[in-house]
C-alpha cells in the first residue's frame, strides 16, 4: 500500500476537478492505495468541496496538518496551539 495527498487549491483543483483526476484517484484507490486532500482551508471547508467535486478519499488534512479527519469529517487527530503562544502571536499581527 502506498499512500499520497494533494494539495486542493492550485494543484488538484483549477477551476474544478475533471473527470480524468477523478478517475486516476479511483485507479489508485482501487489498487489498495491511499489518497488524501490537503489544504490550509478549514475542515468544513474541506469536507465541502470533497462533496462538492464528488470525488472520494481517505483522510482529509486540513488547517496546514493541523486537524486529521476521515472522509465523513470525523476528527481523528488535531494539534492546537496553546494560549500563551497563540496571544503574542495575534498582537504581533
Amino acid at each position: 500500500m502506498k499512500i499520497i495527498a494533494s494539495d486542493y487549491d492550485g494543484t488538484l483543483n483549477h477551476g474544478g476537478i475533471d473527470d480524468i483526476k477523478k478517475t486516476a484517484i479511483k485507479r489508485w484507490r482501487k489498487a489498495g492505495n491511499l489518497f488524501g486532500l490537503v489544504s490550509g482551508r478549514c475542515a468544513s471547508d474541506l469536507i465541502e468541496l470533497r462533496r462538492k467535486n464528488d470525488f472520494e478519499c481517505d483522510f482529509l488534512l486540513a488547517s496546514n496538518g493541523a486537524v486529521i479527519l476521515n472522509p465523513e469529517g470525523e476528527i481523528l487527530a488535531e494539534s492546537r496551539c496553546d494560549g500563551k503562544l497563540a496571544k503574542p502571536l495575534l498582537e504581533f499581527m
